[in-house]
């Protein structure tokens, strides 16, 4: 287990949570950054296994996090499908009848 996994999992509170993915993702926001986010809080939820409280609590302020942080600079850049730019990904959209 990493420390900042572990860190999150004994993290008993949203401002502790912030604390601790702040300094080990960085302030500004970035697609780099929410992976990360995404990454360390899937460990940390595997790790205390999903279902539990614990995974729940995680899950929680990981949703508050990523509205606090990120939803609005997604939106700025243009929403999801700057993402898809961003890693050379090409969009095709199938219109079924």
């Amino acid at each position: 287990m990493t420390p900042v996994v572990n860190e999150i999992i004994q993290g008993a509170t949203y401002n502790k949570f912030q604390q601790v993915l702040g300094s080990n993702i960085g302030q500004e926001p970035g697609w780099q950054q929410l992976a990360i986010m995404f990454r360390l809080t899937q460990s940390a939820v595997q790790l205390v296994g999903m279902g539990t409280a614990t995974a729940l609590k995680i899950k929680e302020m990981t949703l508050q996090y990523f509205e606090d942080k990120f939803a609005s600079w997604i939106i700025g850049q243009g929403g999801w499908v700057s993402f898809y730019i961003h890693v050379g990904l090409s969009l095709k959209v199938e219109l079924r009848q």
